[in-house]
């Protein structure tokens, strides 16, 4: 639009403006001035001063455009610079989530592995505790067989002995009893041998 704007002669400085921002106002006619008197040199006092009026206006314009062309151009430039940002962010956001997806997954997989590893050893501490428990009472177990054995064989000893002692009186009076019965063998046949005479010397002194 400003190209066609600089290509019209019949556009004037307002119309510029109009072209480069549109909400502009439409300006009031400027008041009727007198008629400029022509000199006799053939030169025209007014026309020189609003043509360079208009110039000036028009380069304070342009300078204008170009400023804020280039603001434009800059604010572009930073939208640019931010989509190329927010682009780089998004890529880095995606890559942050993705590494928080792998980060979870490896947590889940500690934490399943963890509470294994827990249940495992709280298992063995179980069975050792379990184990130890019953190596106790299978020390217990052993000191006590051991002190019945100890005991039985004071028992067994104390048995023999008495046995023994028992077995010695008894073969002392089996012997006592032996010799008291021939001694008794040895005094029937002694009254025996002596009731035959008595009876025979009866027998004797019965006959005369």
């Amino acid at each position: 639009m400003l190209f066609f704007c600089k290509r019209d002669p019949t556009v004037t400085s307002h119309h510029v403006l109009l072209c480069l921002f549109p909400s502009l106002p439409t300006p009031r006619a400027p008041p009727s001035r007198p008629s400029t008197t022509v000199h006799p040199n053939g030169g025209d006092e007014a026309m020189p001063s609003e043509a360079g009026a208009g110039d000036e206006e028009l380069e304070s314009l342009l300078r204008n455009f170009h400023r804020v062309s280039q603001g434009y151009k800059d604010a572009l430039m930073e939208v640019q610079a931010l989509r190329v940002n927010y682009s780089t962010e998004s890529k880095k956001r995606e890559v942050l989530e993705s590494r928080i997806t792998d980060l979870q997954r490896d947590n889940e997989r500690l934490r399943r592995l963890y509470t294994e590893t827990l249940f495992k050893f709280t298992n063995q501490v179980k069975f050792h505790a379990e184990s130890q428990s019953l190596k106790e009472e299978l020390e217990k177990a052993n000191s006590r067989l051991l002190s019945m054995e100890e005991y039985h064989k004071k028992e067994i000893e104390q048995l023999k002995h008495s046995n023994e002692m028992n077995s010695n009186a008894l073969e002392s009076e089996l012997s006592r009893a032996l010799v008291q019965q021939a001694t008794d063998e040895a005094a029937m046949k002694q009254l025996k041998l002596e009731l035959s005479a008595h009876r025979a010397h009866i027998d004797m002194l019965s006959s005369r």
